[in-house]
């Protein structure tokens, strides 16, 4: 969802700077939606990656009032802490009481969300008034969703290395959904830590991540300032796999914060 002040939408309203094309417009109505596959066509055109999250469709609201701006923050506040989650519905907001009968002179300024466990729940918004003192409102919402999921396709034996072959992926309710779960499929090696059933969830609790690189290694470190490349060997202060930044020490012992790169090399830019 995305609040906008006039008729056309373009790039730029999506959050990608210097982008100005239209790819769409209101023609003076309040909102207008566009199917995902459809925006997905229309960014790939202009050489954008596109994630859909928007469950199929992304809507677009016209001067929206507080109400739709505390859906909007929501709905971002959600999707920062589930990346991966594809809203089947909209959230629904709505007021735990009656709202004052000034409401509309009330400014929107931030919302408080102490659990996003549950499809259901409250939170509380705060809000700016006339005379510049804030208030807090309580909000009740609702919506659906799912979460991507790893299923193990066959019974998983302990100590056995997961590949590509013992799993599958899936989907669940997000009121199924746990932190514990794999959403995606994971980078570096693991290894079971106990029997695991054909069909079950693979959570991060039954495995243990073989690192790409670990503590004592010595690799090489890459220096990278844009027009120079410098290799130099170091050593590994922690253990890490593909992506992560690690501390790691040269020989005149010098710290230096690295990212892993491969399974003997880093990059320190």
């Amino acid at each position: 969802m995305y609040c906008i002040d006039n008729d056309a939408i373009t790039l730029k309203t999506l959050g990608f700077n210097s982008k100005d094309a239209e790819i769409l417009n209101l023609n003076q109505q309040k909102a207008a939606k566009i199917n995902s596959s459809k925006m997905a066509e229309i960014l790939k055109f202009h050489l954008i990656n596109f994630t859909d999250r928007s469950g199929g469709e992304m809507i677009f609201v016209k001067d929206c009032d507080e109400i739709l701006k505390l859906q909007k923050d929501f709905l971002s506040a959600v999707v920062s802490e589930y990346p991966q989650i594809k809203f089947n519905q909209i959230p629904i907001i709505t007021p735990q009481n009656e709202l004052p009968k000034d409401f509309s002179t009330y400014k929107f300024e931030k919302l408080f969300i102490n659990s996003l466990n549950s499809q259901k729940g409250s939170f509380r918004a705060t809000f700016f008034l006339p005379n510049d003192s804030i208030k807090s409102l309580f909000f009740r919402y609702e919506f659906k969703a799912k979460m991507p999921i790893l299923r193990a396709g066959k019974q998983i034996s302990i100590r056995h290395i997961l590949s590509v072959l013992d799993y599958r992926l899936d989907e669940i309710d997000f009121s199924e959904f746990s932190k514990d779960y794999f959403t995606d499929i994971p980078v570096s090696k693991m290894i079971s830590k106990q029997n695991i059933k054909a069909g079950e969830i693979l959570a991060k609790r039954q495995f243990q991540m073989l690192s790409m690189i670990k503590k004592g290694d010595n690799i090489q470190a890459v220096f990278n300032d844009g027009s120079l490349n410098v290799s130099i060997e170091v050593r590994a202060l922690e253990d890490g796999n593909l992506g992560d930044v690690i501390k790691v020490r040269g020989r005149d012992k010098k710290v230096f914060y690295a990212t892993i790169i491969s399974k003997k090399q880093v990059l320190i830019r």
